[in-house]
């Protein structure tokens, strides 16, 4: 039986994980910049609210704010996320 994962912070990432995993997220990109979802981390309340709101693996997004309250566009709606669901979410550059 393998052992059980310790999260390491309230909300199962934290930025020495973030830094450790390389991933690029939400609260780290410039605003204006165009990104594609790669994955989202967090339990499964979170990961089930962002995935109702269409932020799931593979959606295409513009970073309109990254910090505090993280507004996003997709599709032509502004979406606006708190800071740890921005953590949350892995994205990846796809240019403009």
């Amino acid at each position: 039986m393998a052992p059980a994962r310790r999260r390491c912070c309230r909300h199962g990432i934290c930025d020495r994980h973030r830094r450790f995993n390389g991933g690029l997220t939400i609260d780290a990109v410039s605003p204006g910049d165009r990104v594609r979802v790669t994955r989202v981390h967090g339990g499964r309340r979170l990961v089930h609210r962002l995935a109702s709101l269409g932020i799931v693996p593979g959606s295409l997004i513009t970073v309109t704010r990254p910090t505090g309250p993280s507004i996003i566009t997709m599709g032509g709606a502004r979406i606006a996320v708190g800071p740890q669901a921005a953590a949350a979410v892995e994205v990846e550059d796809v240019g403009t």
